[in-house]
């Protein structure tokens, strides 16, 4: 599907990057994906941060990209479909900051490095239609395979059945975003000092359950003001707790950095569905 065997080879030339290159690319990438604006960092030890994982990306034409994911297992990673368009190399990084893996991939390679893995397959949901525009559903998932398995403290994400999903988003439980963008949202971008300052670093804020889209593939979730996600986040989850227990119940597609995030839909059944569709894909 992609590139892999000359990863090592190609780090060396094309990650060898500043953190201001690196968030140079989250940027570019703002229209599709979806920091985290007016969060906390994560802790490497919380629910969050042990099921969390930073994406690192190089597109066929080599623009570099971030985006965020949760583990499913010991060789595949939930994100966003949007996130491996036209994709040539990717990474898997455990770290709550990217940007010190991403420094050691590019100083020492990926055999040496690890917090890194890579990425060897990438699926997204059949359906996708990341053209579609606006509030339509685009079905915004994809599924990762990377070799080399979790580092250790990292463990798989929870996620509810359907049913559940949708019982707790009637009682409308607070949600949790954390992802790896910006926190600086487009409208102070501009005249910000450092427009994407935060980009790399694991965050979480809480917003809460807005409503669902007509055929239930996405939901709304919106904050106060100034706290959303945004670039460099898309793929993360939205979390929910239940009996003291965190599950992921979506990923995010896209935001306008402020206040509003469109996140697509997960649970157990529509996880079964895209894991299978993977396993029927040619490697």
């Amino acid at each position: 599907m992609f590139e892999t065997q000359n990863l090592k080879q190609h780090s060396i030339k094309v990650l060898l990057l500043t953190a201001a290159l690196l968030l140079n690319s989250s940027a570019e990438a703002s229209t599709e994906s979806v920091p985290i604006v007016g969060g906390n960092t994560v802790s490497a030890n919380s629910a969050i941060g042990r099921r969390t994982v930073g994406l690192f990306f190089i597109q066929k034409d080599n623009k570099q990209s971030l985006c965020t994911g949760s583990i499913l297992d010991s060789s595949h990673i939930l994100t966003a479909a949007h996130c491996i368009q036209n994709l040539k190399q990717a990474m898997v990084l455990f770290s709550p900051n990217m940007i010190q893996v991403i420094q050691n991939v590019s100083a020492n390679g990926i055999a040496k490095t690890p917090e890194a893995r890579v990425v060897t397959n990438a699926k997204e949901q059949p359906g996708y239609n990341g053209q579609a525009g606006g509030d339509s559903e685009f079905n915004d998932l994809a599924i990762l395979t990377f070799s080399g398995g979790l580092v250790a403290g990292y463990e798989a994400a929870h996620f509810l059945s359907k049913a559940d999903a949708l019982n707790v988003l009637a009682s409308h439980t607070p949600v949790v975003l954390a992802g790896y963008g910006v926190t600086t949202p487009p409208s102070v971008a501009a005249t910000a000092a450092d427009p994407n300052k935060g980009s790399g670093t694991l965050r979480q804020v809480a917003v809460s359950f807005d409503s669902m889209s007509p055929h239930q593939i996405d939901i709304f979730v919106a904050g106060p003001e100034g706290h959303d996600a945004c670039s460099g986040d898309s793929g993360g989850p939205a979390m929910v707790q239940v009996n003291g227990e965190t599950f992921v119940i979506g990923v995010a597609s896209r935001s306008d950095c402020m206040a509003t995030s469109i996140y697509t839909f997960v649970h157990s059944k529509n996880l079964g569905l895209a894991k299978r569709e993977l396993e029927m894909a040619a490697f």
